[in-house]
C-alpha cells in the first residue's frame, strides 16, 4: 500500500520512563510491543513517543518512527507552596499535550491509562487497575501537620489526587478500553460507568524463563524449597506485616524462612512494616532483598517452596503466573482477579492464619505440592503474550480503520 493509504497509529511509551516502568506496566509494554509492532507494520505507519533517554533496545526501531520528548521537570519541594500550586503539576505529567504532531494520527494507543489520552484524536487506552481509586485513603491522604513540609506534601497529595481523577475521566472517552481481567472490566463498569461493549479483556502472560541467576547477596543457608518468597510492592493491600508474623511460626515448626524482594524493600517507608522486618531479621526467620533483575527473580521463584501473595486486591495478579512459569506453588487469597489467573492451580487461603497452615501443609506433603505444580503448568497454557499482542493489534487496526475512512 502506498504510504498515504496506510493507517497512522501512535503508541505512547512514556510509562517506561517513570517508576511504572519497573512495575507490571513496564512488563506489559516490553512483553507485548515487539509482536504488536510486527502485526501493525503490515498496514500501518507506527509512531512511538518516549521520554528522552528511554532504552528501546527490546524492539526493532528501524521500522517505526520514534519521537523522543523531554520529561517534565518536577520542581523540588523546597520552593514555596505558591510555586508548587501554580508551577508544574502532576496534571502535566498525565497529559499528552507535549507530544508533537499527534493530530496527524488515525489512532493513539495509550498502554497506561493514567497518562491520559488526547482530546481530539481517537484513542484506545489500556487500564491495568483502579487501585488508587479503590484505596484512595492510602494513595492521596497526606494530612497537613505542623511543619511547612507537611503542608507542601498535603497540597501535593491533593494535586495528585485531582490529576489522577482527571486521568480517569478520560478513560470512558476512549474508542475502546483494553484491560487485563474480567474483574477490572467489572470495576470500570461499576466505578467509572464505562459501557461494557467498549471494554475488551486482553490478559497478561508470563515469559518462559530462560535464565537463572542466584542473587549475590542471598545468604548461603537459603537453598531449594527451604523458603517461601514474596516479590512485589509494599502497599497495604498486601498484608506484609501479617506475613512476617506467620513466617516466625512457620520457621519454628518447619525451619522454612520468608524471603521478601523488590525495589520497595530497599527503603521501607511504613513504620509498622519497617518494625516487623527488623523483628523478623532478628528472629532469623526473614531475609529481605532489593530490586532483582529477571534471572535473579526466576531463580528465587523456581527454588522456593511457594510464592505467597497475601493480597486483598489485584488488577490481574502477574506473580501467580510467574510462579507457574517457574514451576513452583502459589498461595494467595480468593478475591478480585486472582481466581481468574490462578483457577484451581493456585492454593487459596482464607486469611493470613490459614496461609500459615497451607505453607506448613506444602512443606510436609510433597504429593499435595506436586499436584498443584502440575495444575500450574496446565493453567499457564491459557495465557500467552503472542495471543495478547495479536488481539491488541486487531482492536487497534479495527479502530484506526474506522477513523481513517471517515
Amino acid at each position: 500500500a502506498n504510504s498515504s493509504n496506510k493507517l497512522r497509529i501512535a503508541i505512547d511509551l512514556r510509562a517506561l520512563g517513570g517508576p511504572s516502568g519497573f512495575r507490571g506496566i513496564g512488563v506489559y509494554i516490553r512483553s507485548v510491543l515487539p509482536e504488536l509492532l510486527a502485526h501493525l507494520q503490515k498496514d500501518s505507519l507506527v509512531t512511538l513517543y518516549a521520554y528522552t533517554g528511554t532504552k528501546l533496545d527490546f524492539i526493532d526501531t528501524k521500522a517505526v518512527k520514534v519521537v523522543f520528548v523531554d520529561q517534565p521537570a518536577t520542581r523540588s519541594l523546597s520552593k514555596s507552596i505558591q510555586k508548587l500550586l501554580s508551577g508544574i503539576s502532576p496534571q502535566e505529567l498525565r497529559s499528552t499535550k507535549s507530544l508533537p504532531k499527534i493530530d496527524e494520527q488515525d489512532l493513539f494507543f495509550q498502554p497506561y491509562a493514567e497518562l491520559g489520552i488526547p482530546k481530539y484524536v481517537p484513542s484506545v487506552t489500556f487500564c491495568h487497575d483502579l487501585i488508587p481509586l479503590v484505596f484512595e485513603r492510602e494513595f492521596f491522604n497526606k494530612k497537613a501537620g505542623i511543619s511547612p513540609l507537611s503542608w507542601v506534601l498535603a497540597a501535593r497529595s491533593k494535586l495528585q489526587k485531582r490529576a489522577y481523577l482527571q486521568s480517569l475521566e478520560s478513560i470512558p472517552t476512549a474508542q475502546k478500553i483494553l484491560t487485563n481481567s474480567e474483574h477490572t472490566k467489572q470495576d470500570l463498569s461499576d466505578r467509572l460507568g464505562v459501557e461494557n461493549n467498549k471494554i475488551v479483556v486482553t490478559p497478561l502472560a508470563s515469559k518462559p524463563p530462560h535464565k537463572y541467576l542466584r542473587p549475590k547477596d542471598l545468604p548461603a543457608d537459603i537453598t531449594k524449597n527451604n523458603y517461601i518468597i514474596y516479590i512485589g510492592g509494599t502497599d497495604t493491600r498486601r498484608d506484609l506485616e501479617g506475613l512476617i508474623k506467620i513466617s516466625s511460626n512457620i520457621h519454628k515448626s518447619t525451619n522454612i524462612k520468608l524471603v521478601l524482594a523488590g525495589r520497595d524493600f530497599e527503603y521501607v517507608k511504613r513504620p509498622s512494616l519497617a518494625a516487623a522486618i527488623k523483628e523478623g531479621n532478628q528472629q532469623g526467620s526473614l531475609v529481605t532483598l532489593g530490586y532483582l533483575d529477571e534471572p535473579e527473580k526466576n531463580y528465587l521463584i523456581k527454588n522456593s517452596l511457594a510464592l505467597v501473595l497475601p493480597s486483598v486486591y489485584e488488577g490481574f495478579g502477574l506473580p501467580v503466573l510467574d510462579a507457574f512459569a517457574n514451576s513452583t506453588a502459589v498461595i494467595t487469597y480468593d478475591n478480585s482477579s486472582l481466581r481468574e489467573v490462578g483457577a484451581d492451580a493456585a492454593i487459596y487461603a482464607k486469611n493470613i492464619k490459614d496461609m500459615q497452615e497451607k505453607v506448613i501443609r506444602l512443606a510436609n506433603n510433597p504429593s499435595f505440592r506436586s499436584k498443584h505444580l502440575k495444575l500450574g503448568r496446565q493453567q499457564l497454557q491459557n495465557f500467552s503474550w503472542s495471543k495478547t499482542a495479536e488481539q491488541t493489534a486487531n482492536e487497534l487496526i479495527k479502530c484506526a480503520e474506522s477513523n481513517h475512512n471517515d
